[in-house]
């Protein structure tokens, strides 16, 4: 009676029943009404956080056992690894969706993400090496396409990184459509990529 009073206080007359649901059950109804919404490529970003991340660390919990601590350990975790800073922060940001579809849903109350840090302090030890870049010279290439000459499967995409400085993704998914012989001209206009084990083509990279 307490809670229900609480409940209709602070919720304008919604009791919110506590749910014994895991999170990774959570996940999965998040999958099947909220990514399905979403562009394939989006969806399946947000699926290699979910699948490499936050099952793995969160997974096992209970919806209202998970608290800010919990998901600020999960990130920084990631940072003591070496993870990008961006990748923490989408992960955060996945994070408080799946909570945001959980509030949404009469599954849970508040979103611990908001206390959550997803951003953290280098420490000298852990700083990485600077990477040093590699120019390829026209002498090393040649050696490379000595290794994969014409006709080879690999000929035409290292031809296609080296002189247009095309993506991998960008390599593959050239077709004879994209090419103008006469003017000499090579259209970029979609990539190659993986959703889940399909290879599909999607728009390139920032267009």
């Amino acid at each position: 009676a307490g809670n229900q009073a609480y409940n209709e206080l602070f919720k304008s007359g919604v009791f919110f029943k506590e749910s014994n649901m895991s999170f990774a059950d959570l996940i999965e109804k998040y999958k099947k009404e909220y990514l399905t919404t979403l562009k394939e490529s989006t969806a399946e970003g947000y699926m290699k956080h979910i699948r490499n991340t936050i099952i793995p660390n969160l997974g096992h919990y209970s919806i209202t056992a998970i608290d800010a601590a919990n998901v600020e350990s999960v990130l920084f975790a990631m940072h003591n690894r070496g993870i990008s800073d961006n990748s923490i922060v989408q992960c955060h940001s996945i994070i408080s969706s799946i909570f945001e579809f959980a509030i949404k849903n009469g599954l849970a109350q508040t979103n611990p993400t908001a206390k959550a840090r997803r951003k953290f302090t280098k420490m000298p030890s852990k700083k990485k090496n600077k990477i040093d870049r590699y120019v390829i010279t026209p002498e090393v290439f040649s050696k490379i396409t000595d290794r994969f000459p014409f006709g080879s499967s690999c000929y035409l995409p290292l031809l296609f990184g080296y002189s247009c400085g095309m993506r991998q993704g960008e390599a593959f998914a050239v077709t004879w459509e994209d090419i103008n012989f006469e003017k000499q001209e090579v259209t970029i206009n979609r990539q190659m990529t993986h959703v889940g084990q399909d290879i599909v083509l999607a728009p390139p990279k920032y267009n």
